[in-house]
């Protein structure tokens, strides 16, 4: 009697797929710094919520923050690369797509940080986790390495394209003989 590959073909082809969801996460870490910029501050707001003590219901709201900017920041991304791929000559409505899709992001990283005020807005617990966090020397050699990675995504160059804007389209111009 013969067995059936059909599990282990099925498995093979969860498994690629996984495969090529990492591959689109590095992709972006590599190539985009505001999904860079967005991981780092996940850790920031990780950290913090740690030092406030939130609770269950809080960490809930920020999780869900915590993958919903940097899912629109793939799609971004995605959209950027398809957009690319279908209109590699200015086109409005392809800065049109890119610019929604941007704005997307910006929408949810906004309610992020409405989200964040209403839950560190305690000035008392506030106090008490920033005297925790100013008193504490491993805090401060965590937060001078988040900065210089912030700083150094914040100077990493962003893929421009033609769609960018008419001011990146013009100095593009003058580059090339």
């Amino acid at each position: 009697m013969m067995r059936s590959n059909k599990p282990k073909k099925a498995l093979r082809r969860r498994g690629k797929s996984f495969l090529f969801a990492a591959r689109g996460i590095a992709f972006a870490v590599k190539t985009q710094p505001n999904f860079c910029f967005h991981l780092l501050a996940i850790l920031l707001v990780t950290e913090f919520g740690l030092l406030y003590h939130l609770e269950k219901g809080q960490w809930g709201l920020l999780v869900v923050f915590f993958c919903l900017i940097p899912a629109l920041e793939l799609v971004n991304t995605a959209l950027e690369a398809v957009v690319d791929l279908a209109s590699p000559d200015y086109h409005p409505l392809a800065k049109a797509a890119k610019d929604c899709a941007a704005g997307a992001v910006l929408v949810a990283a906004l309610g992020a940080v409405a989200a964040a005020v209403f839950l560190f807005g305690d000035p008392a617990r506030l106090s008490i986790a920033l005297g925790i966090f100013v008193t504490t020397p491993w805090m401060w050699c965590l937060l001078a390495a988040e900065l210089i990675a912030a700083v150094v995504i914040l100077l990493l160059p962003g893929k421009q394209s033609e769609h960018a804007t008419p001011f990146f389209r013009k100095n593009q111009d003058k580059k090339e003989p």
